[in-house]
């Protein structure tokens, strides 16, 4: 059994250890590669780990060490990280548009005036353009 396809590595064999299951979670290089990889990789204390898939025969495929990130994993987080704050300064912007929007119709109502209901009976259109000669 190898962990991935990239990760040319023997942890064990289906028919002398009892299956698939058996030895993906028995397995002792399994165990030990799961217990001291990531502590020891360079990505340990990356801030851009919440943005990253990193996976350890990637980096062995990109770099040869099990240790080192593949470098195209970083330059992914890195997109990741900027585009989740860009989504995010996106949100905030619409929710200030929106917030400010019901501010200005709270006031319209409470000033009386209203799209719906002018003071001489007729609706009221706002002028979105300046006024042409003979408009009146």
């Amino acid at each position: 059994v190898y962990p991935c396809m990239y990760l040319a590595l023997p942890v064990g064999n289906v028919r002398d250890e009892g299956g698939l299951i058996r030895v993906w979670r028995e397995s002792p290089v399994l165990n030990d590669f799961r217990k001291t990889l990531f502590a020891a990789s360079e990505c340990h204390g990356c801030p851009k780990l919440p943005y990253c898939a990193p996976c350890p025969g990637t980096h062995y495929d990109a770099t040869g060490s099990v240790l080192k990130p593949a470098p195209y994993l970083c330059w992914e987080a890195q997109l990741r990280e900027r585009l989740a704050k860009e989504k995010a300064a996106r949100e905030a912007t619409l929710q200030e548009a929106a917030r400010s929007s019901d501010a200005a119709a709270a006031r319209r109502d409470a000033e009386g005036s209203s799209i719906e209901d002018a003071a001489d009976g007729q609706p009221a259109v706002p002028r979105m353009l300046p006024s042409c000669p003979g408009d009146d």
